[in-house]
């Protein structure tokens, strides 16, 4: 199976259709009803940083001197902070290309992002990000379906399919629920 990793608006270059959508971020992406998708579980997105990262909070307003987008992400910001009824305050902004990057700067103070619990678990366990704010919590936000652009599932894409939901689904906080028992893998990085 070929994976390829893409924006919410499949800004990457493909070399043809593909056959399975794995998707997650549902500040960005809005639920496609498929009758095949299948859930792999609830996505907990919340802002996060740096402990100490400067953050101002009163009950309606969040301010932190930057925030960080994943490229054609920038509209996240805006409905987290409809979703949240935070109003968000910031004098910079930074724009990195990959999920990953912008991670890697939260932590490494550059200024607040949002972020999945699953894809940042190390970083929440270890404290090297905080979620002042906590998270939102999006039920069976985690999904992977046919893409549309294949009429008929090949046998592939439908084993892997097969194999994601009873392997890789999220645990009821939002973490990665495999065990290193269950899947050599689960400590696998992956950039988004």
């Amino acid at each position: 199976v070929l994976i390829r990793l893409t924006g919410p608006h499949g800004s990457r270059r493909l070399e043809g259709p593909v056959d399975l959508v794995v998707s997650w971020d549902r500040l960005l992406s809005p639920f496609i009803e498929h009758p095949d998708a299948r859930s792999l579980g609830d996505v907990h997105i919340g802002l996060v940083m740096a402990p100490g990262f400067p953050c101002e909070l009163t009950e309606t307003t969040i301010k932190v001197p930057t925030i960080i987008h994943r490229r054609e992400g920038e509209v996240a910001w805006k409905h987290w902070s409809q979703l949240t009824g935070l109003t968000l305050i910031r004098e910079r902004e930074l724009t990195f290309d990959l999920s990953s990057l912008a991670f890697e700067a939260a932590e490494r103070g550059m200024g607040a992002t949002l972020a999945p619990k699953f894809l940042i678990e190390r970083e929440l366990k270890n404290g090297s990000l905080v979620a002042p704010v906590g998270f939102l919590k999006f039920e069976n936000g985690l999904l992977v379906r046919p893409s549309s652009e294949r009429p008929k599932t090949t046998k592939p894409a439908q084993v892997f399919m097969n194999w994601l939901v009873e392997n890789a689904q999220l645990s009821p906080e939002g973490f990665i629920a495999a065990t290193e028992r269950d899947w050599p893998f689960a400590s696998l990085s992956l950039d988004w």
